[in-house]
């Protein structure tokens, strides 16, 4: 499995596939918010982030892409490091801590989006964007959804056609291919949605899945704020 591929709809029957976008949304919004109240709400949002991640079976697919994530995630804790000279931390300890609490947070968020995307029908999300009148990015979201398999599929195909011509490693002579065969797909499914017209979606309704999900972390979140 490639780090593409682990970013994409995997059908199932856990708890979060069963539940509509509006529940998840409500999760994702309630545990980014509850990561930044305060130590109590930290730390019920870890819990819940690292249980959701288990019960939806997602943890293999989210471990291979953060780590081909490594080198941004590591940027990214870089910045923290900078912000922390430029701001004068007064011990060391409060500098690691401000850090670690940080980056904890950063991998957090990640990983409840990469959760929720990994247990939603991608149909779903472009529907509910039809219905708030985001037309252009309904369909942006469609292109780079159906990109994802295809792209995934011609770096492999590439990969093995380089091998087998022993080209070597070069990575501009990977690339190049990639990204011309890609720009070639996606003119084509581009062609075949403006024909097709806009599409009628239907936006799931809320359900008992829902509430049974979201309640739940809503109310423990209230009541540790």
């Amino acid at each position: 499995m490639s780090a593409i591929t682990s970013l994409s709809y995997v059908p199932g029957n856990t708890v979060l596939h069963r539940a509509s976008i509006w529940g998840k949304l409500i999760v994702l919004i309630a545990i980014i918010v509850g990561l930044l109240i305060n130590y109590k709400t930290f730390i019920v949002s870890m819990i819940i982030v690292a249980a959701l991640t288990a019960a939806s079976g997602q943890v293999r697919r989210l471990m291979i892409l953060l780590r081909y994530l490594a080198p941004i995630l590591l940027a990214t804790i870089a910045l923290y490091g900078i912000s922390v000279l430029l701001n004068g931390f007064s011990s060391i300890s409060d500098s690691l801590f401000y850090i670690a609490l940080n980056s904890i947070k950063l991998i957090a968020s990640l990983s409840l989006v990469v959760t929720i995307i990994n247990t939603t029908n991608p149909r779903d999300v472009e529907a509910l964007l039809y219905r708030l009148g985001f037309v252009d990015f309904a369909i942006v979201l469609h292109l780079a959804i159906r990109m994802v398999p295809v792209i995934s599929s011609e770096i492999e195909n590439i990969r093995i056609s380089t091998r087998l011509r022993g080209s070597g490693s070069s990575s501009i002579k990977f690339l190049v291919p990639v990204i011309a065969n890609s720009l070639f797909r996606a003119r084509v499914l581009a062609d075949a949605i403006a024909l097709r017209g806009i599409r009628v979606l239907k936006v799931p309704s809320p359900n008992r899945i829902d509430a049974a999900l979201a309640l739940p972390v809503l109310l423990i979140l209230i009541l540790l704020a």
